[in-house]
């Protein structure tokens, strides 16, 4: 196991939970690949599917 990776990953997830935080946003993984961001506020939910979240992915471009 590389550890480099394995510490960018714990970085990504904490910096995804403080987001969450932040704007007050609980977040639901389910089976199919889709997450909901569910609004503390109002209990509003947002859905994002796996084939949303891919096509989102695939649009920003990363520069190494």
């Amino acid at each position: 196991m590389n550890i480099k990776r394995k510490n960018q990953i714990i970085l990504i997830i904490c910096t995804l939970t403080q987001l969450l935080k932040e704007f007050n946003f609980g977040l639901e993984i389910f089976k199919d690949g889709s997450i909901v961001f569910v609004d503390g506020n109002t209990g509003d939910r947002y859905k994002i599917s796996a084939k949303d979240f891919q096509d989102l992915y695939d649009k920003t471009e990363v520069e190494e």
